[in-house]
């Protein structure tokens, strides 16, 4: 097929449309001087900042350690790392938020191209799993590990069709262990790909479906490197399933698909994680639709059944097996095909509506979210180097949902920006290169920033209440309470500074 005569959702200027759009949510707080609002990214935006020293360094030691660590989840430290001393932490750290959802993107358009010989139909869709849960989460090491995984795998793919399996082999020992140093989940993914792969590959050229399934594990071997490192991890720390163990549901299972677009409008949220089951229900049943028994096909597959086979807590990461939804939802659209052309272009326009519908979404949220952390944020602007500052986060309603909150963590802020000390942080066992020292209010997880109403009937997180009566005064001068007020009769306790966008700083009483 000559280049003119291409449908237009595989010519360049649509991959390059899509690159665009892509950047937007993330784009428009960076045009107006914020941050992109997602919930974990100012606990990462804290570590680069301590990881990179600076003049904070000196306030920060008290309260953290810092050193490089040979580990899984680092893939944005690295990045970090590398560009600080040239752009500086914050820039860098923007910079590199901005680029995941374009990275899914095009990483995902050159798959379908190796693995189709032209691209997928539904690539429109790509952008809406780019900006699905686990992004707006602040999974940044995650989603960049998995946009940086489809990528690799796309090279993995395309030397294998053009026989450079000696040069495939070679490149990859270090390609794999890079993928893996910025998430394990990546790492996972491309390994799980990569067997698809050679295993359609053999099935293709005649092999039977045992001879196939070992031989097609064996030619992987050039991404078993990390397996040293996990099994270290796993024989001298609890960083492989952490303390939650096995809790296989089924119900957990489907929760993660009804809030895989889990944002601002819980109506609209939903709508959208029930169209795309349906798209992909109805693209089964039909007579115009076909499903290509490609290995992007066995790769959705495969995904399906390690998303459910998953525990909650993998890796010491949490959501583990709410992370892998979009990533194997994408692999099934990449997948779809039409019978006819015409079958084809009514995939590619649903597709590419259905993604500027989560573009727009998602957009909207993203103003309204910056808006409101930028005047939190200026209520604590002007705290003094090496401050403590105790940062709490309460809900009013009990045991919700929706909206998501963007704003749990922006205490990170004023680590990373204020050089002070906040109780944001927290370690993640051997899969973090941050230490607490023992100045630090010490908690392994994330859970002593929030707490419910005093009203709701919960046992974890504690009570709001309850909290700040035990809060441990000596080793903090500022309480901040995000989006929720003091409780009566605790006003003597805590004098108001200032108050600005649902947030309030106050002072403690000595």
């Amino acid at each position: 097929m000559s280049a003119e005569a291409a449908p237009w959702w595989e010519r360049r200027e649509y991959l390059f449309l899509l690159l665009a759009v892509s950047l937007l949510p993330t784009l428009l707080p960076v045009a107006m001087g914020g941050m992109p609002p997602l919930v974990d990214l100012p606990f990462h935006y804290a570590r680069f900042a301590i990881g990179h020293g600076g003049e904070g360094a000196a306030y920060w030691a008290p309260y953290f350690e810092h050193g490089f660590k040979f580990t899984g989840n680092i893939g944005g430290d690295l990045l970090v790392a590398a560009l600080a001393p040239v752009i500086g932490v914050s820039a860098a750290t923007k910079l590199i938020v901005c680029l995941i959802p374009p990275l899914w993107v095009g990483a995902s358009w050159w798959l379908s191209r190796e693995v189709l010989g032209r691209v997928a139909p539904a690539i429109g869709i790509v952008p809406a799993f780019a900006f699905a849960q686990p992004f707006l989460y602040g999974f940044v090491n995650y989603t960049l590990s998995i946009g940086l995984a489809l990528a690799a795998l796309a090279l993995w793919v395309r030397w294998g069709r053009q026989g450079h399996v000696a040069r495939r082999a070679l490149a990859f020992l270090p390609i794999a262990l890079l993928v893996y140093l910025a998430h394990p989940y990546g790492w996972g993914v491309l390994g799980i790909g990569a067997f698809a792969a050679e295993w359609d590959r053999r099935r293709r050229e005649g092999a039977g479906h045992w001879p196939a399934l070992w031989r097609g594990a064996l030619a992987t071997w050039p991404l078993f490197l990390p397996f040293v490192h996990l099994g270290y991890w796993f024989v001298t720390s609890d960083v492989v399933t952490g303390n939650a163990g096995y809790d296989f549901s089924i119900e957990r299972k489907l929760t993660a698909i009804g809030t895989l677009f889990l944002d601002q409008w819980r109506w609209l949220d939903l709508a959208m994680a029930s169209m795309t089951v349906l798209l992909l229900v109805g693209a089964t049943l039909s007579n115009d639709f076909a499903w290509r028994r490609t290995m992007l096909l066995w790769f959705a597959g495969l995904l399906t059944l390690v998303f459910f086979a998953m525990p909650r807590v993998l890796f010491g990461s949490a959501f583990s097996d709410f992370r892998m939804a979009p990533v194997m939802l994408l692999a099934f659209f990449l997948a779809l095909d039409g019978v006819r052309r015409k079958d084809r272009a009514l995939i590619a326009a649903v597709a590419l509506g259905f993604g500027l519908l989560k573009l727009a979404t998602t957009s909207a949220s993203t103003l309204i979210w910056s808006d409101r952390i930028a005047a939190q944020r200026a209520v604590i602007a002007d705290l003094a180097p090496g401050t403590r500052l105790f940062a709490h986060y309460a809900p009013r309603e009990c045991r919700t949902i929706w909206p998501l909150r963007r704003n749990a963590h922006i205490g990170g802020f004023h680590i990373a920006e204020n050089s002070g000390y906040a109780n944001n942080m927290w370690e993640i066992s051997e899969a973090s290169p941050l230490k607490l020292r023992e100045a630090a209010d010490r908690t392994k997880s994330d859970p002593h920033t929030f707490a419910w109403s005093d009203n709701c009937e919960t046992r974890a997180p504690a009570l709001f209440r309850a909290i700040l009566e035990d809060l441990p005064r000596e080793r903090y001068d500022y309480v901040w309470l995000v989006d929720a007020g003091m409780p009566a009769g605790m006003d003597e306790d805590f004098r108001l500074v200032r108050e600005g966008g649902g947030s309030a700083l106050y002072e403690i009483r000595r």
